[in-house]
């Protein structure tokens, strides 16, 4: 998900009051979180589009709700709907079929995360 650069400024400023509050440096943050020093680097940079896998570790560590930066676009909200009516043809209604379906989008976000850059 695309951040607006505004959100992404505020989002970046969260991390780093957080970081500092906590005394936090870059390389034993990078320990404690399983996100590379040069990827936090470049985060506190600002130097991404969205919330990608390294982001959303982030924040998780520190305690951030990174969808309370994101102001929906109508294109955002279009593309949202049709994921879900997609999601729910598919679906047969047995929660064993949903489990089948959460399964398989997690395994497209392993992909992602596993593709070389």
């Amino acid at each position: 998900m695309k951040l607006a650069s505004e959100s992404k400024r505020a989002l970046v400023g969260e991390i780093q009051a957080r970081m500092e509050a906590r005394k936090l440096v870059t390389t034993q943050f990078a320990q404690s979180c399983g996100v590379d020093q040069s990827q936090i680097s470049r985060v506190l940079a600002g130097d991404f589009k969205g919330v990608s896998h390294n982001v959303m570790q982030i924040c998780i560590h520190l305690g951030i709700d990174p969808m309370r930066f994101f102001v929906p676009s109508r294109e955002d909200e279009f593309a949202k709907k049709r994921i879900m009516e997609s999601a729910l043809a598919v679906w047969d209604g047995t929660p064993e079929d949903a489990d089948l379906l959460v399964s398989v989008l997690g395994g497209m976000a392993a992909m992602r995360s596993a593709r070389p850059k």
